[in-house]
């Protein structure tokens, strides 16, 4: 074989070798690129995939609301919702004392019925204008479920649901007035004690309520209460009337009459020393005589005998008569 057979032999195999490397390459990188972009598609759809297990909710339960509505008086927040069998109560208040809830026609106690909560219990009461008295039969009781009543520190929440149709001892449907209406208008009463004792209350009232199971838009219960009755203000108005005679007029008046010799002059021919003492001592006692009223008017409202024995009112009473006794005398010494 001569030298140029020989070359042309080796670069035949030089180019056969390099164009095998070449098309191995290509194919590496073609395959490498084809399998990068089967991933980005796969990506792409996994991305652009909605998923098909979403979870929606909704606040009705057999096309009943299951969220309450909020109605909000000065003294007691209450919740509520109802279906076409009952209705569920939730009542909040910041006193430490009973809550009662019922249906009055009438907005009155008198002659009907509440359900009323108290630490350990809550029942159905019969009322009165001055009592409350457990409903004893059991088959009305039955007609309450989910009850419970919380009290601490913060105040007293009662909750309970009730069936709309009450039960009559025979087992039947009870009387009309004992029945909610559960898709119309109802007349509600409420009331809060100062403590757990059923003989009176701090606050009480009445309110129209329309009932409806399938509303569930709550922006707010707007109802205007028939009337919302609360006694802070006349026991408020006796701490004070109690303050200004007994703390500021009487020490007053005695100072004056200490100090004779200082006021020892004429003033509307008087001495000034005996003026200012009469006058303040006179207006000690109209304000104690106006404490004293105000006290027994917030007591006969709620329903409460005053001068039951305590001792803060037999104090009161005795040194009301004490007064009576010295105003009576100085006059007569006077005249």
């Amino acid at each position: 074989m001569t030298w140029n057979k020989q070359i042309t032999v080796i670069v035949v195999c030089l180019l056969s070798t390099l164009s095998s490397n070449l098309l191995v390459s290509s194919s590496s990188i073609f395959s490498s690129s084809a399998s990068s972009n089967n991933k980005n598609n796969i990506r792409l759809q996994q991305n652009t995939n909605t998923p098909t297990n979403t979870i929606t909710t909704t606040s009705k339960n057999n096309g009943f609301c299951t969220t309450f509505k909020t109605i909000e008086l000065p003294v007691v927040t209450i919740n509520y919702r109802s279906t076409n069998t009952t209705l569920t109560i939730r009542m909040t208040t910041s006193y430490q004392g009973y809550i009662g809830f019922g249906l009055s026609n009438s907005g009155t106690m008198e002659g009907t019925e509440a359900i009323i909560g108290i630490p350990g219990d809550v029942s159905k009461y019969t009322l009165g204008s001055y009592f409350a008295k457990l409903v004893g039969d059991t088959e009305r009781q039955a007609t309450l479920r989910n009850t419970s009543f919380v009290q601490d520190e913060d105040g007293s929440v009662l909750e309970f649901t009730k069936l709309l149709k009450d039960i009559s001892s025979g087992g039947g449907v009870a009387n009309d007035r004992y029945n909610i209406d559960g898709f119309g208008l109802n007349k509600f009463i409420w009331a809060v004690g100062n403590d757990n004792r059923l003989d009176y209350h701090a606050a009480f009232g009445s309110f129209p309520l329309e009932l409806d199971p399938y509303d569930c838009e709550d922006d707010g219960v707007e109802i205007i209460p028939d009337r919302i009755q609360n006694y802070k203000l006349l026991f408020a108005l006796h701490g004070i009337f109690a303050i200004l005679a007994f703390g500021i007029f009487m020490p007053l008046a005695i100072t004056a009459s200490r100090a004779r010799n200082l006021l020892d002059f004429e003033f509307r021919k008087k001495k000034a020393w005996y003026v200012l003492h009469t006058s303040l001592n006179s207006l000690a006692y109209g304000l104690t005589c106006v404490l004293v009223l105000l006290v027994m008017v917030a007591y006969s409202k709620k329903g409460k005998d005053h001068f039951n024995g305590s001792k803060h009112e037999i104090v009161g009473l005795v040194t009301f008569l004490l007064m009576t006794v010295q105003v009576v005398a100085g006059g007569v010494g006077a005249g």
